[in-house]
């Protein structure tokens, strides 16, 4: 019991420390840096950097003699710091505006928005956030999500882990330089370090205090309760405040929601689509309208086609909207296909 609450007590220390102080992550910071070859992430390219300039260490691919080789790397001397860096490809980005009130912790209301915000839980993402701009005449902040899905990432860290290289953080170029996500293990190692930091702190303060305590007045004790219920009552109101905001905006949800019922959910209709047509198909045209749905493209055949798409069930009425033709050039089916989105198909997941 004295482990949870001496742990208990850390954390709430820890977050009391100003975030600028906390972050630490930065580009150019010392480090062994991965890099991932190809957008499968079948290979990696090991190096080293120091005050800004990399040194290649090696390059070789995730399969069972690149792992020997990589554990085999001499450790000594190396930067503890493991960074891994990903392609473009792979980083998603939006501008999420939030109320002025939720400035506070907006990290906490980020990470709750998510699922919201993206098509994925907070679980399946590494993600960072940062303050842009602040709109005081509207009450509003503006904050850039960046997120990197785990799934692509997933089968390299691990076969990094079995070489016993832990990445802490992502590093991944973005439109207007490199963005740096902390992972994990990262957040976990800064929490604990500023921790242990912060109750060494702590206990010097309790000795000051506990000579300093027999000297104060009850009076005294009054007065600094008072001055506390000041300076918390502009916090609660600004916390209730932004939670009947957020309250409020979840009727968004449900809007949106009917919405994707009454003229279907353009996602789920590509997902069936595309998982319908075989590989020697190509569309150069889609179009979705009031449930009515209309293909357009050529094909090798397109007579199977409607056998395809209507064996899926969120689509009904499959047939071909106009004769199909040959192309002289290519030797392919030209085709136009109309179909219905039935409901459970529109339906949001």
């Amino acid at each position: 019991m004295l482990n949870a609450f001496m742990r208990w007590w850390a954390e709430r220390l820890f977050e009391l420390i100003p975030a600028r102080l906390v972050d630490r992550d930065a580009l150019g910071v010392d480090a062994l840096v991965v890099e991932l070859l190809g957008g499968d992430g079948a290979g990696v390219q090991l190096s080293v950097r120091r005050q800004r300039r990399a040194r290649l260490l090696m390059r070789t691919a995730l399969d069972q003699h690149g792992l020997a080789a990589l554990r085999a790397t001499p450790r000594r001397g190396l930067p503890q710091r493991v960074v891994l860096v990903v392609p473009t490809a792979m980083l998603l980005e939006r501008m999420v505006v939030l109320p002025a009130a939720a400035e506070a912790d907006w990290r906490s209301v980020l990470g709750y928005e998510i699922v919201r915000l993206t098509p994925f839980a907070a679980e399946a993402v590494y993600w960072s956030g940062r303050l842009e701009r602040r709109d005081a005449s509207r009450g509003k902040i503006g904050l850039r999500l960046s997120i990197v899905p785990k799934a692509p990432v997933a089968p390299v860290i691990e076969a990094l882990a079995a070489a016993g290289i832990v990445p802490t953080a992502i590093e991944v170029m973005g439109a207007d330089g490199v963005r740096v996500i902390r992972m994990a293990a990262a957040m976990v190692e800064t929490r604990r370090r500023n921790a242990l930091h912060a109750l060494c702190g702590a206990c010097a303060a309790l000795a000051v205090l506990a000579v300093a305590l027999p000297f104060l007045t009850q009076a005294r004790a009054i007065w600094a309760v008072d001055q506390q219920i000041k300076v918390l009552r502009p916090v609660v109101v600004r916390a209730e405040a932004l939670r009947r905001r957020i309250l409020a905006g979840s009727s968004s949800v449900d809007v949106i929601a009917r919405e994707r019922l009454r003229v279907g959910d353009p996602l789920a209709v590509l997902a069936a689509v595309t998982g319908a047509l075989p590989d020697d198909t190509y569309l150069t045209e889609l179009s979705l309208r009031q449930l009515h749905l209309q293909l357009a493209g050529q094909s090798g055949a397109a007579a199977p086609l409607l056998a395809a798409l209507s064996a899926n069930p969120s689509l009904g009425a499959v047939a071909f909207a106009a004769p199909v033709t040959r192309d002289a050039n290519t030797h392919k089916d030209l085709f136009t296909i109309k179909a219905t989105i039935r409901p459970a198909a529109g339906a949001a997941p």
